[in-house]
């Protein structure tokens, strides 16, 4: 196979003030820049605003071999992440296949290379990871074994923070897909030594496999004990990952790890308590049930089954909610005009489950609830969450109001409620509460255990008999339009009419 058909790798290494160390790093990098069969490979330098001749040294060498060598230097530090940031880019606009970024002084070996670069050519990972092995005699020296403890520790911590497997926070030489590269934000991340614990975060979220080289006794994880282990940047690590852990849970978010498709946080609750499963037990079979942003086909689907005949509104609605609801309607809920449905459609329920939030003027809806000839008479059902959740009131007072991908700092939500605020509008808006409940946390959908997720449901519910506006996450009101003055009107002239004819007057 010809070179121009090969794939391309590039080596990356990264320097700084190393006039001293460079000379050895090239002269053990060269022979992988030459000789491979497999790979059409080059090596890009970059110096990181070195106050030495690094740039020099690392540009007379390119001068002196046949080897594709770029020599960068960067006019102002960027530190550890950034100049990875700029090798990422690199390999990206020029089209590169892999990435191997090299740290500290290099044990390459030609088996290592290609146990490296095998899963990427083989597209059975995005990322591999290697740590070079320690020299057997340093086994015999105690220091050496509490590191080896202490970082395997470390690891251990990290991944339990993350919920992931097979994270190291110590830098280490790598493999990289580019292409799976160009679809992370790695722009995003932190300039300084957090940046290679971002990336591995940031493959995992994207449903990337991340792959630890092992090799045999001579290639072990305990081999961080060569790098010093540092306290400060471990605490770092943790609080990244523990972020990270929290935004999987809808509690915080950062967008450098918004990875996921749009939609693809609101997910069918009706199998424990929640917004979903209590307002499908407040309609009865053979109802006429209006849903109000209903949703995809898995959060129609339950009313139907139920036996309900569903007349849905959102602004997109797929083909499988189409084909089972008697009506349904493409509007913004926004604008909707309610008085426009056909007059010969009218509701017993009128659910509208976790979407007055969504709306930037949630006061309009209740209005055309009322005021419309179909949905004047039905009973309404609404939930949204509530802001006054104690862990979200613990959050404020830590300084933090972070929107998310989801829950109740959801980003498409355009306004927030309390219990009380609530309340306070729906009655305001002429309508009279018959029931008001406080729903616990979607526990089942943050929880791997179903029996954790028991216990926390159940005892969210017995707090939130103590105080519905402390412990409830959302809040569900099922309310009635009072009679509008021409009903009433209309309701008078005729009782008076009847006791009229009554005695005869």
């Amino acid at each position: 196979m010809s070179l121009s058909n090969l794939p391309r790798l590039l080596f990356v290494l990264f320097t700084r003030n190393a006039h001293e160390t460079l000379p050895h790093l090239l002269s053990a990098i060269s022979p992988y820049l030459l000789d491979s069969e497999e790979w059409s490979t080059e090596l890009l330098i970059i110096d990181d605003a070195s106050s030495d001749d690094t740039y020099l040294i690392g540009k007379t060498f390119a001068a002196q071999t046949t080897a594709k060598i770029t020599v960068l230097k960067n006019p102002v530090r960027l530190g550890y992440g950034g100049a990875q940031k700029l090798a990422f880019h690199f390999a990206i606009e020029n089209r590169f296949d892999a990435l191997v970024s090299i740290h500290d002084e290099p044990e390459l070996s030609a088996d290592l290379i290609v146990n490296l670069l095998q899963p990427i050519k083989q597209r059975q990972a995005a990322v591999v990871c290697f740590l070079p092995a320690p020299e057997h005699r340093n086994w015999l020296q105690l220091g050496c074994l509490v590191r080896s403890t202490l970082c395997r520790l470390m690891n251990m911590l990290l991944n339990l923070g993350a919920g992931t497997e097979s994270l190291h926070f110590q830098p280490c030489c790598r493999a990289y897909s580019v292409s799976a590269l160009s679809g992370i934000p790695f722009d995003l991340n932190s300039d300084s030594i957090e940046f290679s614990l971002e990336v591995l975060l940031q493959m995992v979220r994207a449903g990337h496999e991340v792959k630890c080289l092992s090799t045999g006794p001579s290639v072990i994880s305990e081999s961080c004990i060569r790098l010093d282990v540092n306290v400060g940047s471990f605490l770092r690590a943790m609080l990244t990952a523990f972020l990270y852990r929290l935004q999987d849970k809808g509690v915080f978010y950062q967008p450098k790890f918004d990875l996921q498709a749009p939609g693809c946080c609101y997910q069918p609750k009706f199998h424990f308590p929640s917004s979903h499963s209590l307002a499908l037990s407040c309609v009865n079979p053979g109802e006429r049930v209006l849903l109000l942003g209903c949703g995809p086909w898995e959060l129609v689907q339950p009313f139907v089954d139920k036996g309900c005949q569903v007349t849905a509104i959102d602004l997109s609605i797929d083909t499988e909610t189409q084909a089972n609801s008697k009506h349904w309607i493409e509007a913004d809920l926004e604008f909707f005009d309610f008085s426009q449905m056909n007059s010969s459609l009218s509701f017993d329920k009128v659910l509208a489950l976790d979407i007055i939030e969504h709306l930037r003027n949630p006061e309009r809806l209740l209005l055309q609830l009322r005021n419309s000839p179909s949905t004047s008479a039905s009973e309404v059902v609404i939930t949204t969450g509530n802001i006054a959740f104690l862990p979200q009131r613990l959050v404020l007072l830590a300084g933090f109001f972070n929107y998310g991908r989801r829950g109740i700092l959801d980003m498409t939500h355009a306004r927030l409620f309390t219990r009380r605020s609530l309340v306070q509008m729906v009655r305001g808006f002429g309508f009279d509460i018959t029931e008001l409940r406080g729903i616990p946390a979607p526990y089942p959908l943050a929880l791997r255990s179903a029996a954790t997720a028991r216990l926390f449901l159940s005892l969210n519910a017995v707090l939130i008999r103590l105080s519905r506006g402390l412990f409830s996450y959302q809040v569900l009101v099922r309310m009635r339009a009072k009679p509008r003055l021409p009903q009433l009107l209309a309701r008078t002239v005729s009782h008076s009419a009847a006791l009229a004819e009554q005695h005869k007057l």
